[in-house]
């Protein structure tokens, strides 16, 4: 639902000030209520918007401008007074086409009405003030680019070397390494981590009787040759399953140490289990192995799958 419009001129100085187009005068040390968002009010809308002198005055920051709930700064209050979306096309038009009594022409200067008829993306981010524009609400359906009948990309984002200092849940970066190669990264708020979108697989299994001992990763038990760690990742989740229900815990190592765990995962009286919320750092050169701990009973082709996203 829109915000009603109002406005409410101040005069904090030591005399009355006129508004000679509107007829009237401020008086001295008085909160004028122009427009109190009623039919009935003092003045329109379109009058008050129309007002060129009322405009020269805030300029001149001899008239401070209200809307009801807060001062405006200049820039702001140039906004208030100009195109509101509450008008009507023709209402809009006619307070464009005004001309103002010294030839002032409010609208051709971006930065004067703070994000009214801005030209340029640019220039709107920052309209009434450095990144105040950042923000849409979506509140009536997705934003939606539209690329395709101009053949162009829907949306392009500059890659970085390294990644930003302020980052915030869900910011998306692109990330570009030192061979070229780039990343789509998202920041993860729970982890506080930026994160690539990709997951990269390490897989273990064994055969039949498994029961203590550390299995198969390839070829080789994984405490000779572990699942190697390509670069700087964070161990985020684990899911294991094997053929009938066991109770046993999955120990999870790198092979530089095989004794600290640094992460385990239990089966009670089940056949798979998974954990999603991870949150291991792991460096380049790591290798990750999985131990497999049972107490009574064997466990049958058991396999462990843990998923790593690069961390930046």
């Amino acid at each position: 639902m829109a915000q009603v419009w109002k406005l409410t001129i101040k005069n904090s100085g030591g005399s009355a000030v006129p508004i000679n187009d509107l007829g009237i005068s401020i008086p001295a040390s008085t909160n004028y209520v122009a427009n109190d968002g009623t039919n009935a009010s003092e003045f329109s809308q379109v009058e008050l918007c129309s007002s060129w002198d009322l405009k020269d005055l805030v300029v001149a920051t001899t008239l401070v401008v209200n809307d009801g709930t807060d001062d405006l700064t200049v820039a702001q209050a140039l906004r208030q007074l100009s195109i509101n979306n509450d008008l009507s096309v023709d209402e809009m038009d006619a307070i464009k086409n005004a001309n103002a009594p010294d030839g002032t022409n409010y609208f051709a200067t971006m930065a004067d009405i703070g994000g009214i008829g801005q030209d340029t993306l640019d220039s709107a981010y920052d309209g009434g003030g450095s990144g105040v524009g950042r923000t849409i609400t979506a509140d009536a359906g997705a934003v939606r680019i539209e690329g395709q009948a101009a053949n162009n990309a829907g949306l392009s984002i500059a890659p970085r070397t390294t990644k930003s200092t302020v980052l915030n849940e869900g910011d998306i970066e692109l990330i570009k390494d030192t061979d070229g190669n780039i990343e789509t990264c998202i920041y993860d708020g729970t982890r506080t981590k930026l994160l690539s979108v990709k997951e990269e697989k390490h897989s273990f299994s064994d055969g039949t009787n498994t029961k203590n001992r550390y299995v198969y990763y390839g070829n080789n038990r994984c405490n000779k040759a572990g699942s190697p760690v390509q670069q700087n990742s964070t161990l985020v989740r684990a899911v294991v399953k094997c053929e009938t229900a066991v109770t046993a815990t999955v120990r999870i190592r790198k092979r530089s140490d095989l004794v600290t765990d640094i992460a385990t995962i239990a089966l009670t009286a089940a056949n798979s289990a998974i954990v999603g919320n991870l949150d291991v750092d792991l460096t380049a050169g790591d290798e990750l192995v999985a131990y497999w701990e049972q107490a009574t009973g064997n466990a049958d082709y058991p396999v462990i799958s843990l998923y790593t996203k690069a961390r930046y």
